[in-house]
């Protein structure tokens, strides 16, 4: 596997782990407009913590 193809990999892994972590703040926040749920998922991804 190429150093290209390993950092490919490695990005879609991000983006697919994220997009769970949204997923799951939705589920658990409802309410929450969408900008809330953003700045949310920012506090967990900064400081990996719910």
């Amino acid at each position: 596997m190429s150093l290209a193809e390993k950092y490919q990999l490695l990005a879609a892994t991000v983006r697919n782990a994220r997009e769970l972590k949204r997923t799951g703040l939705r589920l658990r926040f409802p309410q929450d407009s969408p900008a809330q749920i953003e700045t949310k998922l920012a506090r967990v991804w900064l400081h990996a913590r719910p």
